[in-house]
């Protein structure tokens, strides 16, 4: 009689971190290729290569976000500390740390717009404070206005109300 032998422990295969990193890259990367995050900014600041590093965070998790330099073009305002948004992009690992992050595409402020947020981070600028410190200019005496023309095109949305309104007849100024 021969004799069966079972082998009740499975062969284990062992990978080293750069092996077990690359795996964990690859699956988020298929799992996760198009997402939308939305949490607050925190300790965000700008590398020396221009990247945008920050953490996006909610009231229970974190986690890392990078926005390339060349994806920062479409963005209409700058990312800050404390700003309430919602990132779009994809989760890929960085190996050399072994931990998750987003590589943002877009950034969109809740609650407040993209332009109001950019003309708000202008306006408080050093240079627009600046601005503010000049003394105050005379006002215009309005008796030397004889008259006023505004310029528009036909996509906008005043060129009907331009077109439908005449102006009152000029006075004759001779004398």
């Amino acid at each position: 009689m021969s004799q069966l032998t079972f082998n009740l422990q499975p062969t284990r295969q062992v990978l080293t971190v750069s092996e077990l990193s690359a795996r964990i890259r690859d699956l988020l990367a298929r799992n996760f290729t198009d997402i939308f995050v939305q949490g607050e900014i925190s300790n965000c600041r700008e590398a020396q290569s221009g990247h945008i590093y920050f953490t996006l965070k909610d009231d229970r998790a974190q986690v890392r976000c990078v926005v390339f330099k060349q994806q920062q073009r479409g963005i209409k305002f700058r990312p800050e500390d404390g700003l309430e948004v919602t990132v779009r992009g994809s989760i890929s690992v960085y190996e050399q740390r072994g931990e998750y992050q987003i590589y943002v595409e877009t950034i969109e402020p809740v609650g407040l717009g993209a332009l109001q947020l950019a003309f708000d981070q202008c306006r408080c600028s050093p240079a627009a404070s600046a601005l503010s410190l000049r003394p105050k200019a005379q006002p215009f005496a309005m008796s030397f206005v004889s008259s006023v023309a505004a310029f528009t095109t036909c996509t906008s949305p005043f060129f009907p109300c331009a077109c439908r309104e005449k102006a009152p007849p000029r006075k004759s100024s001779k004398r």
